[in-house]
């Protein structure tokens, strides 16, 4: 009996019984087959999906020059818009001008003091399309900021119009 006490003292000694083992287990297989059946519940939906590509920026002077990129999915996305945001770290600097930097299918479609607006027809299936807009900042030359991109698109799947979201930081 002083045997059986010894055991079950290191094995709490340990501070890891059998019971708490095996329902660590529980929950691991648990949160595997989650994890697991997400990508296939939206691999199933055959939605209209895209991707943002990486993102960078250049500041020269007041000029902020954003290179990014989206990819269409398995179906061509339409209505495609581009939605570049801009904070920075004091008050005072906007957004005082837009354009695109070379032979771009991107057209400038408007901006407030911090958001520029970008859109682009369509994108066919399994394609990339290279979004490099330039922000000429007003009273930013030496104001540190930030940016994100948000792209939203429809799409047509088995004749229904379906909308995606992807926002780059």
């Amino acid at each position: 009996m002083s045997e059986q006490l010894t055991s079950q003292s290191r094995s709490n000694e340990s501070g890891i019984t059998r019971r708490t083992a095996l329902r660590g287990a529980a929950w691991s297989v648990s949160a595997v087959t989650v994890v697991v059946a997400t990508p296939n519940i939206a691999a199933a939906s055959g939605g209209a999906t895209g991707t943002g590509g990486a993102s960078s920026a250049n500041r020269q002077g007041n000029n902020l020059e954003i290179t990014s990129s989206l990819t269409a999915g398995p179906v061509a996305l339409s209505s495609i818009e581009a939605m570049v945001t801009v904070s920075f770290a004091t008050v005072g600097p906007t957004i005082a001008s837009t354009s695109l930097k070379g032979q771009s299918q991107w057209k400038a479609t408007g901006k407030t003091d911090f958001t520029a607006t970008f859109t682009l027809g369509s994108l066919a299936a399994g394609t990339n399309a290279a979004f490099e807009p330039i922000l000429g900042l007003q009273n930013a030359s030496s104001v540190a900021g930030s940016f994100s991109i948000k792209y939203t698109w429809s799409g047509n799947v088995d004749g229904d119009t379906v909308g995606g979201t992807f926002t780059k930081n």
